[in-house]
């Protein structure tokens, strides 16, 4: 349940999970028929990757920005994180018996895709992205608050006691 406070529930976030899900479904699929990845029982026998697999991509959709805003704007920072990582899951997914890898030329392949998909997530239009401690609705979905202007903060200082100067009467 704790994770259910690191879903993005921003506009954006509504259109991106759903392209997630559809990315996620055709690049597993793709890497099913070029031996990438192989999965003992596939759906009603159908050479379609498992709907698990999807949804994984959808769920991290979901959580990514939240999770991962400090990558926003930093593509090669996320490219390098997805290459790195991305493998890895999948190597622990082997490891658990949810698939079979391809050898190290499919962890290659999953490196160069983990790469392209976390540099997308991180691209140029990141920066404008809400992180959780943005104040607003559950979740941190609100606008940020402008900063401080220097009026602002003089006038801040200037009425708080023991500042310097005394409140005006």
């Amino acid at each position: 349940m704790l994770h259910l406070g690191f879903l993005d529930r921003s506009a954006g976030a509504r259109r991106l999970v759903p392209r997630a899900l559809a990315a996620g479904a055709l690049l597993e699929t793709a890497n099913l028929h070029l031996g990438v990845t192989a999965f003992r029982d596939l759906p009603l026998g159908l050479p379609l990757a498992p709907a698990w697999m999807a949804i994984l991509w959808g769920a991290f959709a979901a959580s990514a920005r939240p999770t991962l805003g400090w990558l926003a704007g930093r593509p090669a920072a996320a490219a390098l994180l997805g290459a790195l990582l991305g493998p890895l899951s999948f190597a622990a997914g082997e490891r658990l018996g949810a698939l079979t890898l391809g050898g190290s030329p499919a962890l290659a392949v999953l490196a160069a895709e983990w790469a392209a998909a976390m540099a997308i997530l991180a691209g140029p239009g990141a920066g404008a992205r809400r992180t959780p401690s943005s104040p607003g609705r559950a979740g941190g979905t609100g606008p940020a608050p402008p900063p401080p202007t220097a009026s602002a903060a003089a006038s801040a200082g200037a009425s708080a006691p023991g500042r310097g100067r005394a409140p005006a009467t």
